[in-house]
C-alpha cells in the first residue's frame, strides 16, 4: 500500500459516520464528480457504461459513546482498534471503493453506491431504491465489498451458474450469508449481485481486525479483474415460495421464519410443513416415517418425503426437499 492509501484507510477507520459521509462527498467534489445523494442515506456515482456497480456501507456498529478509535498495527499485517470495535465492517469496503475512484484506472467504467443504515436494516439501500427507479441497461452485476474473511463470497438470491463460475474462476468459494444491501438491490432491480470478502474478521466485536495483505490483494489484483463484469447481465431465477437458508431459517413468500416462531405468526401450510419435517424426520436419529412406515437412522428427511408431503395435502406444489439445497416452488 502506498502512503496515500494508508492515510486514506486510517482516516476512514477513525471517522464517525457523518464525518465519513461528508468526507466521501468532498472527495467526489474535488474530483469534479457530482454524485446523486439525499445527503443522508446514500451517495451514488453512476456511469451508464459500467458493467459493475460497487456497493459498501458507511455505517458501523460503533456507538457515539465509544472511545475514539486508536489504531494498532501488528507487523504491517493486522490492524485493530485498541479502544474497541474497529469498524472495518464496512469501512474497508468504503475505502476500496474510494481508493478505486481516486487512484484506479479510468479505462474501466465503474458505478459506486455508498449507503448508510445497513447495520439497522439496510435503510439507506431501501431509500435509494425508492428514489432511483432503474439501473443502466449495461449494468451486469452488483459487487458488494462487505464480507468477512478471505476468498469467499455470498449471494442472496437464487444461484446464477454463470456468476458462480465467474467468481470461482477468480479463486473464490461460496459461503452462506444472512443479509446485506445487495439483497434488496438485486430484488428491486433484477440485477445479480455478490458480496465478496474484504479481509476483516470477528466483526461487531472488540476483537475485530483487518488482514492487510488480503485487502491489498483485493484492491490491486482481484478488484481490477472483476470490474469488467461477468460478460452480460444474467437473469436471476425466480425465488422459490419456500426455501431453506441456514440453521433453522426458512424464507416463505420473501419473509424469514424460524421453526421456533409462534405458530400464529406463520402461514398454516408453512407451519404444517415444518411440523412434519422437524418432528417426524429430524429431531430423532432413529424414527419410523409416519407415511411409509420405514425405519430411518439419519437426521434427515425420508427419501420418500417428497411423496409423503404431497400426499398429506399440506403443500400442493411440491418439487423437492433437501435442507442444504432444496426449495418448494409456488
Amino acid at each position: 500500500m502506498s502512503l496515500n492509501n494508508i492515510e486514506l484507510l486510517e482516516r476512514l477507520l477513525r471517522q464517525e459516520e457523518k464525518e465519513a459521509f461528508l468526507f466521501i462527498l468532498n472527495c467526489c467534489l474535488k474530483l469534479n464528480i457530482q454524485p446523486v445523494t439525499d445527503c443522508k442515506n446514500y451517495i451514488y456515482i453512476e456511469d451508464r457504461e459500467a458493467a459493475v456497480c460497487l456497493v459498501s456501507h458507511i455505517d458501523t456498529v460503533r456507538s457515539a459513546t465509544d472511545e475514539p478509535v486508536f489504531l494498532k498495527k501488528h507487523n504491517n499485517t493486522l490492524i485493530r482498534n485498541g479502544s474497541g470495535i474497529l469498524g472495518a465492517d464496512d469501512r474497508v469496503g468504503a475505502y476500496l471503493m474510494l481508493s478505486n475512484l481516486i487512484y484506479g484506472s479510468k479505462k474501466v467504467p465503474v458505478s459506486y453506491l455508498f449507503t448508510t443504515g445497513e447495520e439497522i436494516g439496510c435503510t439507506g439501500a431501501k431509500q435509494f431504491i425508492k428514489d432511483i427507479k432503474d439501473m443502466p441497461k449495461k449494468l451486469q452485476v452488483f459487487i458488494e465489498l462487505d464480507r468477512q474473511g478471505i476468498y469467499n463470497y455470498v449471494c442472496y438470491h437464487e444461484p446464477v451458474k454463470e456468476i458462480d463460475e465467474w467468481l470461482t474462476g477468480q479463486g473464490f468459494h461460496e459461503e452462506v450469508g444472512s443479509c446485506s444491501d445487495i439483497l434488496h438491490l438485486c430484488e428491486a432491480y433484477q440485477v445479480p449481485g455478490v458480496n465478496i470478502a474484504v479481509g476483516y474478521f470477528q466483526q461487531h466485536t472488540k476483537n475485530e481486525y483487518l488482514y492487510l495483505p488480503y485487502m491489498d490483494e483485493v484492491e490491486k489484483i482481484i478488484l481490477p479483474k472483476l470490474l469488467t463484469g461477468p460478460g452480460r447481465r444474467y437473469k436471476i431465477p425466480p425465488t422459490p415460495k419456500l426455501s431453506f437458508n441456514a440453521g433453522s431459517s426458512w424464507f416463505y413468500d420473501k419473509k424469514s421464519y424460524n421453526f421456533h416462531d409462534d405458530a400464529d405468526d406463520m402461514p398454516d401450510d408453512l407451519f404444517c410443513f415444518l411440523e412434519e419435517l422437524y418432528f417426524y424426520n429430524l429431531l430423532d436419529a432413529d424414527y419410523t416415517c409416519k407415511y411409509c412406515g420405514a425405519d430411518h437412522t439419519e437426521k434427515r428427511p425420508c427419501k420418500n418425503f417428497k411423496k409423503h408431503l404431497k400426499a398429506s395435502g399440506y403443500l400442493e406444489d411440491w418439487y423437492s426437499f433437501f435442507p442444504e439445497e432444496g426449495a418448494i416452488n409456488g
